[in-house]
Formats: C-alpha cells, structure tokens, sequence
C-alpha cells in the first residue's frame, strides 16, 4: 500500500514536470476528498549546534498541563510525560486535537540556549488544514546542564482535513550565551518559561 501511495506521488509529479508548458505558471491540484482514517505524521528535527536530540513524548494522565507549559526538572520523572512517542509519528484524524511534549535532556556541563526556526512540511501540499501549536514562535530557550526540559504541544486538524503521510520538521538552533543575554536584555525578561 505504501509503495503505491509512493508511486501515484511520483507519476503525479512527473506528469506536472513533463507537462508544464514554457514560461506559464505550474498548475496543480490536490483532491484527497475522499481520504478518512487516521494519517501519520512524523515530527522530525535538524540541529544547529545544539548537541543531543529532541524526543515527543505523551503527557502524564495525572498531571494536568496546559499548551505551552515550559519547564525541567532533574529527571523524566519530575516533568509531566509518561512514555516516548515510538518513532515520532503520531496519527492524526480530521478535527483532532493531541497535546504532547516535546523533551530535550542537556547532557553537557554547561547551560543551553536555544531556539526554534519555523517548521517545514514535506510534502508541503500536505501543510494544510492543521495547526501546529509549537515552539518556534520566536521565543529562547534554555536548559540548564543536567537538566530535562520539556514543552506542551499541540496540533489541531480542521474537521474536513484530508491528507496522506507527511513529515514536519524543525531546525533547532544553538544560541551563544552572550547573544542570548543580550536578547534577555532586550526583551526585558527571559522567554524559557513562557
């Protein structure tokens, strides 16, 4: 099944590259008005010297959370998650909403900064009809050394969303401490716990 779906992708985009005609606009479009059932979506991530690696996990039953709570704790089981998210896919119905945490360990002896560019969808005719409630949203990160950071998340598909199997990747990148005290500065307060 999935090499089909891979297939009819390929036929569909080589048919548009043979017949774009010289000079005009490529014309296309998606029809997937008739796709139901649960579409998988990978949450991928490109790093920009921040060392280690950014897992999701699902939030702890017993610990209620709201979107964007931002905090760590000394270990996993001082942040409100429970168990990894197999593979970083989630699968996703039209008109669902699933929080989850993003969870990053600082490994090194020394404080992290960080922050998020926005995601990228691939394919992106697949970046429609959801919301991804995230962390690049401006906003600087840190993580002390030692330290287990995490982020309520969510992502929200319209009601008539229809879709196949896309990725959503993110590029996270390392800022030096100095640029990150002086961003502080100018801000006027720290964004690691908005």
């Amino acid at each position: 099944m999935q090499n089909r779906k891979f297939l009819i992708l390929l036929l569909a985009f080589f048919s548009l590259s043979f017949c774009k005609k010289e000079g005009s606009d490529e014309s296309f479009s998606l029809n997937l008005s008739g796709k139901k059932g649960g579409v998988p979506v990978r949450i991928n991530w490109l790093y920009k010297g921040l060392p280690g690696k950014m897992e999701i996990y699902e939030l702890a039953s017993q610990r209620p959370v709201r979107l964007w709570d931002t905090g760590t704790g000394a270990s996993l089981s001082e942040i409100p998650v429970s168990s990894p998210i197999e593979g970083s896919q989630l699968v996703l119905s039209a008109g669902e909403t699933r929080k989850f945490s993003l969870v990053y360990k600082n490994t090194t002896q020394e404080k992290l900064y960080f922050f998020a560019a926005p995601h990228a969808v691939n394919p992106p005719e697949f970046g429609f009809g959801f919301k991804f409630k995230c962390l690049c949203v401006n906003h600087l990160f840190q993580v002390e050394p030692g330290s287990v950071w995490y982020r309520v998340v969510e992502i929200r598909t319209m009601p008539n969303w229809a879709s196949e199997e896309f990725d959503i990747t993110h590029t996270l990148v390392r800022v030096d401490p100095s640029q990150a005290k002086e961003w502080e500065n100018q801000a006027g307060h720290s964004h690691s716990e908005e």
